[in-house]
């Protein structure tokens, strides 16, 4: 595959998380849940993504396949992405502004993983 196909991929995909931020935002404003709201709300999600985890993990009993529990883990995540845009949406945190956070966050992350494994 050429580097144009890859960034032109990678460029849609792009397009495609900033649509969906831009959606959960034009939504947000027909909702009048306050900020308090939305994170209750978003601990509730994560609890249930806890959940869908635990299972796929063997600490709950399960009748689901592990596709299906992989669905649910992904539902639940997405669920739980979707409220934590929610709430930041509340002070108006803008995709750009996230996207350039979580990358200096990965450098550090990544700081830290290899200093464990490197000693």
């Amino acid at each position: 595959m050429s580097i144009i196909r890859i960034n032109t991929i990678f460029a849609f995909k792009l397009n495609d998380m900033k649509k969906v931020f831009k959606d959960i935002q034009r939504i947000n404003k027909l909702d009048p849940a306050t900020p308090s709201e939305r994170l209750c709300k978003l601990f509730e999600e994560s609890g249930e993504l806890a959940q869908a985890v635990n299972k796929k993990i063997g600490r709950k009993v399960v009748t689901e396949t592990d596709d299906e529990i992989r669905d649910l883990i992904l539902e639940e995540a997405s669920d739980t992405i979707q409220c934590v845009i929610s709430l930041i949406d509340s002070w108006d945190i803008t995709y750009d502004e996230v996207v350039e956070k979580i990358k200096s966050k990965n450098i550090k992350w990544e700081k830290i993983i290899n200093k464990k494994i490197c000693g």
